[in-house]
Order: structure tokens, then sequence, then C-alpha cells
């Protein structure tokens, strides 16, 4: 998107990753990231109570979720020990490749 010199923009497209599969935190996370004041969760840990924190996040229409779009990788049979983060971080430490004919 490009916006004139002094002018102002109507939407900001944005891409923020998952950096957790916990809601609570993800959802914390979103809300950080556009400026956002913490919401305050109902003390039980339940759907319920991640929805009702998802609702508070997405009710004066200011953040409009578009897609999730999940990162693939594709590796060699070769590739050995490779186990990246369920929320897609890669974990490169014990990675190393099998140098043998098959």
């Amino acid at each position: 998107m490009q916006v004139a010199p002094g002018g102002t923009a109507d939407v900001r497209l944005t891409r923020i990753p998952l950096r957790s599969l916990h809601p609570e935190q993800a959802l914390a996370a979103y809300a950080a990231a556009f400026g956002m004041p913490p919401f305050k969760a109902p003390p039980i840990s339940s759907p319920e109570a991640n929805l009702y924190a998802e609702q508070k996040l997405l009710e004066d229409g200011r953040i409009v979720p578009l897609f999730h779009l999940p990162r693939i990788v594709g590796l060699g049979p070769r590739v050995r020990n490779w186990n990246p983060e369920p929320w897609g971080d890669w974990r490169l430490d014990g990675v190393w490749l099998d140098v043998r004919r098959p």
C-alpha cells in the first residue's frame, strides 16, 4: 500500500506470525502488536474464556483477520533430526545431513 506524503491510510495490512499455541498468549501478543491495551480474560481457563478474549480483540472492528497461512517446509530424505517447534520456529542445533548413498 502506498500513501501520499502527509496523507493517511484507510487500511493497513499486517502479517503477524503465530508465536504460541496457547490461545491467551497468542491473543495477548496480537493485542500488543496492534498497540491495544491488554484485555482481562475471565479467571477460568476454558474454550469459552479464549472465545471471550478473541471477541474483545475484534469487537471494535479495527482488526479484521483475513486468513491463516501455515508455513510449509519440504525436506529431503537425507535430512536427519529435524524437529521444528509447533508454532514454526526452527531448531537447527541438532539437524544433520546423512551423506551415505542409499
